[in-house]
């Protein structure tokens, strides 16, 4: 390589490092923007009586926190895909609760008050299997950037095939929204889509899950079996057993993990 093009590369690599925490402060700014015009929305759905509550508000609004980290983790450290997935995670979440907040207040609080009540209606019925996937993905890569080994790579085109098929078999399915927007459904909605993405939601979620869970709690807790120091790959059978027997709910809004907060000091002292 000439001269050049290393001179070339390091300056791709430097403006690369200075726009990073520009890129993730402004999803930062978006996430808590997001969120704070939703419960905006939501104090004003609270002041008409008999108006259904969105169901996930107050854990999708503590999503600031998630990407408090991430906007911290992607900045400092840019090359390391996790504080991103947090960022990306926040703004999924953030639009959900919006899209969410916004569509309830315009077709069941004040109906007819605000546009598009159904295009957010729409929207907010397909992201669920974006931020399920954000988060598998989180865990999978916590805390390196990096898959364990090639031994997962499966896992990860899985969870990119569930994302995909999610996404198309949501947006058209009319049960999409689950109750979680009271009387409205899905203006896209088609009949037969609801049972296929139910089934599909319901088994491939709680298995992603499952699958990349224990991968991210070996990354920060050392082995109670073998008394190992913390590594992905000594734990993972003993962590493997450990969830086998210690049954957990699975909740599908994206919910807060003790793995967030174990971020802050595990991407920090992470090996790459």
């Amino acid at each position: 390589m000439t001269e050049g093009a290393k001179e070339r590369l390091r300056g791709v690599g430097g403006t690369s490092h200075r726009a990073a925490p520009w890129l993730a402060w402004s999803l930062w700014a978006l996430t808590v923007t997001l969120t704070a015009l939703s419960l905006l929305l939501l104090v004003l759905n609270l002041s008409y009586p008999n108006t259904h509550i969105f169901d996930w508000w107050l854990g999708n609004a503590l999503v600031v926190i998630d990407v408090t980290v991430g906007a911290i983790v992607a900045s400092r450290r840019p090359e390391n895909p996790v504080g991103w997935l947090l960022c990306l995670s926040g703004v999924a979440t953030g639009t959900s609760s919006f899209t969410s907040q916004y569509a309830i207040y315009s077709l069941l609080a004040r109906p007819g008050s605000l546009t598009a009540g159904e295009a957010m209606a729409w929207i907010a019925s397909w992201l669920l299997p974006i931020m399920i996937g954000l988060t598998v993905f989180y865990l999978l890569l916590f805390p390196t950037g990096r898959l364990p080994s090639r031994r997962w790579r499966w896992l990860a085109w899985l969870t990119v095939a569930f994302v995909v098929v999610g996404v198309i078999l949501s947006a058209f399915s009319a049960g999409a929204l689950m109750g979680a927007l009271g009387s409205i459904r899905n203006p896209l909605g088609i009949e037969g889509f609801t049972n296929v993405y139910t089934a599909l939601l319901y088994t491939m979620s709680p298995l992603l899950h499952r699958r990349s869970g224990p991968l991210s709690v070996c990354a920060t807790t050392p082995c109670r079996r073998s008394g190992a120091p913390a590594d992905q790959m000594v734990c993972l059978q003993c962590c493997d057993i450990h969830y086998r027997r210690r049954p957990h709910r699975h909740h599908l809004s994206n919910r807060h993990t003790p793995l967030v907060r174990a971020t802050r000091t595990g991407i920090f002292h992470s090996r790459g």
